[in-house]
C-alpha cells in the first residue's frame, strides 16, 4: 500500500501546536485549499472543546478552538477531493446518535471524504469538567464501547434500537446513510484496551509521537488482539501522527522548530526535538516516513510547525514539490 500523507489542520491545536491568534476562517481556508493543492491525502483535525490550561505558563493567551464537525463542514465546502480526518473526537463528550447523524451528513455532503476518528480524549480532565459530578460514576471505556455499539448500528441499519448502561434507544430511523459503505471508523490509542477496541471495531489505527521500532511492536501487537477475538487487521490504515519543520536545509528545519509553539510547549514538559517532531531537508524527512512505512504505517499526518499560516503553507508546497511524489 502507498504511504498515504496528511497535514494536521489548527482547528484546535492553538497553545499546543500554533500560537494564540493563528486559527481563524481565512487560515483554515488557505491551508486546506494549500494542501489539497500540493496533492496531500488528508487533512487532520482534532477535539478540544474547553480551553486547557497546561500550556498556560508558556502562552498565557487562551487559544481558540474551534468545533470539529462545524469546521470539517466549513472545510469540505472549500475543498474537492482531500479527505477529512478527525483525530480524535473524544468520544465520552458526545452523544453517539447525532454523533452518527453529523458522519453520515458530512459523508454525504463531502462526496465520501469523511473519516471519524474517536477516543477516550487525552486526558480526564476535560471529561471531568464538562460532565461534573457525573463524571466520577462513569466509566469512560464502557462509555467508547457502547458509543461504538451504537455508531456502528445507525450507521448501517435502517432503525436503531439499543439498551445499555449509558444509553437507551428505540426504533430510531436514520437516513441519509453515509457514502462509504461500510463505513471505516478509526480509533486512536496504544494501550491493551484500545487495541482490542481496534481489533473489533475498527478500519483505521491513530497513534503519534512513536518510534519506527515502537510502531513494529504496536502494529504487532494489534495483529495479536485480532487473531484473540477472530478479526482480520491486513488492511487496517496504521495512521501515526508527528509535529514537522521541513526545510531546504537541515539547520533551517532546526531554526524554524526551535522557536516554535511546538518546541516550546515540548520543553515544558520535558521532551526535546528527537522525541516530538520530524526535521530536516525533503530528502531528509522522506528517508524517516521510508522507516516508518516498513514499519507498518500506511498513513502518516503530519503537524506543520510555523507560527503563523504563511510559514506552514510555505512547507507545505515544499512537500508538496519533493516529498509527496515520491509517496503517491
Amino acid at each position: 500500500m502507498t504511504l498515504r500523507l496528511g497535514v494536521g489542520i489548527s482547528n484546535s491545536r492553538e497553545n499546543k501546536v500554533y500560537p494564540s491568534g493563528f486559527t481563524s476562517a481565512a487560515s483554515l481556508r488557505a491551508i486546506a485549499q494549500g494542501v489539497e493543492a500540493a496533492g496531500f491525502w488528508s487533512l487532520w483535525l482534532n477535539d478540544l472543546i474547553t480551553t486547557h490550561d497546561d500550556a498556560r505558563t508558556v502562552y498565557p493567551e487562551p487559544p481558540n478552538f474551534y468545533e470539529v464537525q462545524t469546521t470539517c463542514g466549513f472545510l469540505a465546502a472549500v475543498t474537492s477531493r482531500v479527505r477529512l480526518l478527525t483525530a480524535s473526537i473524544t468520544m465520552p463528550l458526545r452523544d453517539p446518535i447525532i454523533l452518527a447523524k453529523e458522519t453520515a451528513t458530512l459523508d454525504q455532503l463531502s462526496g465520501g471524504r469523511y473519516l471519524l476518528g474517536l477516543g477516550l480524549g487525552g486526558k480526564r480532565t476535560e471529561f471531568e469538567r464538562l460532565r461534573g459530578r457525573f463524571a466520577a460514576k462513569a466509566n469512560r471505556g464502557k462509555w467508547l464501547d457502547e458509543s461504538l455499539e451504537v455508531l456502528q448500528l445507525a450507521l448501517s441499519e435502517p432503525v436503531v434500537s439499543y439498551e445499555g448502561s449509558y444509553f437507551s434507544i428505540r426504533d430510531a430511523e436514520m437516513f441519509p446513510k453515509p457514502v462509504q459503505r461500510p463505513y471505516p471508523l478509526y480509533l486512536t490509542g496504544g494501550g491493551e484496551e484500545m487495541l482490542r477496541r481496534t481489533a473489533r471495531w475498527a478500519k483505521g489505527w491513530i497513534h503519534m509521537n512513536v518510534s519506527p521500532e515502537e510502531t513494529t511492536k504496536l502494529v504487532g501487537d494489534l495483529a495479536a488482539s485480532a487473531r484473540e477475538i477472530g478479526t482480520d487487521v491486513s488492511g487496517m490504515d496504521v495512521c501515526l501522527l508527528f509535529d514537522l519543520s521541513v526545510a531546504e536545509t537541515h539547520a533551517a528545519a532546526e531554526e524554524r522548530w526551535a522557536r516554535s509553539c511546538g518546541m516550546a510547549i515540548s520543553k515544558s514538559r520535558g521532551r526535546g526535538s528527537a522525541s516530538s517532531a520530524l526535521l530536516g531537508t525533503p530528502l531528509e524527512i522522506l528517508e524517516q516516513l521510508r522507516r516508518y512505512e516498513a514499519a507498518g504505517a500506511t498513513h502518516v499526518g503530519l503537524l506543520v510547525t510555523g507560527n503563523d499560516p504563511a510559514e506552514v503553507l510555505e512547507q507545505v508546497a515544499l512537500l508538496g514539490r519533493t516529498v509527496v511524489p515520491e509517496l503517491s
